[in-house]
């Protein structure tokens, strides 16, 4: 009975160490500088700005109405969504896997999408993107 308990506390001071030994996790994925460009161009050329400022403010109003938020509040909430925090952290991150080639060819492809009107825009997102843009935008949302 002496051994089990003996064996028991072992296993679980080893599982404890190597728990607390694991170290922070990795740094976020950056583009290269080359990329950083072509990034901030394929931002401009599909309405990302637009589309983000968009979801964030259709989000702070529909809290706004829910949570009794004043005018005054549901306005100063949509006048401090900022775009380029985003951009420098979840927009870089998701499109740092793709390369120059592939980055040119999206930026090609909005450019002549770009031809349509203002009502029928559409953006073009995976999923990483559009649930880093959910939880981005819940700081909007609280009190």
């Amino acid at each position: 009975m002496k051994s089990i308990t003996i064996l028991l506390l072992i296993t679980l001071l080893t599982g404890s160490i190597s728990v607390l030994a694991q170290g922070p996790p990795p740094a976020m994925a950056m583009p290269s500088e080359k990329n950083s460009k072509l990034i901030d161009e394929l931002v401009n050329v599909s309405g990302l700005k637009d589309f983000f400022t968009a979801y964030c403010a259709s989000r702070i109003k529909f809290a706004g109405q829910t949570k009794s938020w004043s005018t005054a509040k549901i306005n100063e909430k949509i006048s401090s969504i900022n775009f380029e925090e985003f951009k420098k952290g979840p927009v870089y991150n998701d499109y740092s896997s793709l390369t120059a080639d592939e980055l040119t060819l999206l930026i090609r492809f909005f450019k002549s999408a770009g031809q349509r009107s203002s009502s029928q825009k559409f953006f073009l997102s995976d999923s990483m993107l559009l649930t880093n843009l959910n939880n981005y935008s819940e700081r909007y949302l609280e009190e």
